[in-house]
């Protein structure tokens, strides 16, 4: 990826030129080596992240632990979450839907997760960094104002699933080859608070979202996420928790709650603000789908990296590291030493030296298999549109 000839700094303050003439992106899967590459200066940014995938403890540990000054750590607009199907039993009963959320270990769910530099427990969808959130967690032991989950309150889950009558009841867990752990985690939740579980593992992608949305299959409880399509509130209402229920997992559909949610788009803060609020409340109080964590994203980087900045919106699957803001020392050594064939779309950034980024070959695909762009991972085909990753969009300066 090579300089915007074109580009021209409006305003220095705001969007400086930067440094970097030449971007070179390296396609490798696993972790060890992209590691060893930053350690050694020889590349320069790497995400700690394998794209949902469980990261090696040891080498993670390694990196927080001996560089803290050289790993960013930033939220990400997206929360992981497991859905209920409110038109299956026994998730069809609100009780049993509240007890699960009170039964969830969130603080275990970080840890299924490669733990707090890369997620956060939430008892809600909408993620705390993003513009307009108001913290809420009913679903915890001593819940208070401020909105935090503290640990999972079993006595209460189990008390509502005993007034539910549902206890005995089979369920099984949906979940993907990619998140397996998830389901085994959920499958013994479900048997120690009394149900019969089997546990049901589909093909990561398409095949999996195309599988819980088929209302054949009459899938009950599954693992699910969400980014966010733009830095709202209302991005994590539609369309997962929006009527017609088609179009969601959980086929949730409260009119009313469509409602509120559409009037806070209409008005200006702060009421726009407590109707979000209102709306978000109302969400996690009909307790559609069980929030897990927001995503938090990790940016391990060389010793003549700085002023690293991360972009909470972009997500796991684009480029989050601000690169036209870095300062980079110049290395001869790098100039032409790594280069490899990059792909096919330009990232119009600016300096002096190029910059090195190793990242995983999965997200390196996206960009490289369509220079206009390419849907990255969006549940279920009917959904692609909404997840376009766009080289042009990305390089605009």
């Amino acid at each position: 990826m090579v300089r915007n000839n074109y580009f021209r700094p409006w305003s220095e303050d705001a969007r400086p030129a930067g440094f970097a003439d030449e971007i070179v992106i390296h396609r490798r899967k696993q972790p060890e080596p992209r590691i060893r590459a930053v350690e050694q200066g020889s590349s320069d940014i790497m995400n700690l992240d394998k794209g949902g995938l469980r990261f090696e403890p040891a080498p993670l540990a390694r990196v927080l632990n001996r560089y803290p000054g050289r790993v960013s750590v930033g939220p990400v607009l997206a929360t992981r979450f497991m859905f209920l199907n409110v038109r299956e039993p026994p998730f069809d009963d609100l009780r049993v839907r509240r007890a699960v959320n009170f039964a969830t270990d969130r603080a275990r769910m970080v840890e299924l997760s490669n733990g707090p530099s890369a997620a956060e427990p939430s008892c809600q969808m909408v993620p705390p960094s993003i513009p307009g959130a108001a913290p809420y967690c009913p679903y915890t032991v001593a819940p208070s104002a401020a909105g935090t989950w503290k640990e999972p309150d079993l006595a209460a889950a189990r008390r509502l699933i005993s007034a539910s009558g549902t206890r005995g009841m089979r369920v099984t867990v949906w979940t993907d080859t990619e998140k397996v752990r998830y389901g085994r985690y959920f499958t013994g939740l479900l048997r120690r608070l009394g149900y019969r579980t089997d546990l049901r593992v589909v093909d990561v992608g398409y095949d999996y979202f195309d599988a819980i949305s088929d209302p054949d299959n009459h899938a009950q409880i599954g693992n699910h996420g969400w980014i966010a399509d733009y830095p709202t509130p209302a991005t994590f209402f539609d369309p997962i928790f929006r009527c017609p229920a088609a179009g969601n997992p959980s086929r949730f559909c409260a009119p009313s709650l469509d409602r509120v949610v559409e009037a806070a788009q209409n008005v200006r803060r702060p009421e726009a603000e407590a109707a979000r609020a209102r709306a978000e409340r109302r969400l996690t109080d009909l307790a559609p789908a069980v929030p897990l964590s927001s995503d938090r994203l990790s940016v391990f980087t060389s010793t003549r990296a700085g002023n690293v900045q991360q972009n909470p919106f972009s997500g796991k699957s684009r480029s989050r590291a601000c690169l036209q803001q870095w300062s980079l020392r110049p290395t001869p050594l790098l100039l032409r030493k790594e280069a490899v064939t990059p792909a096919p779309c330009s990232l119009a950034s600016a300096g002096r030296s190029p910059i090195s980024s190793w990242s995983s070959a999965s997200s390196i695909r996206r960009l490289s298999e369509d220079g206009r762009g390419e849907s990255c991972g969006c549940p279920g085909r009917s959904f692609r549109r909404r997840c376009w990753l766009s080289c042009g969009r990305a390089a605009a300066p």
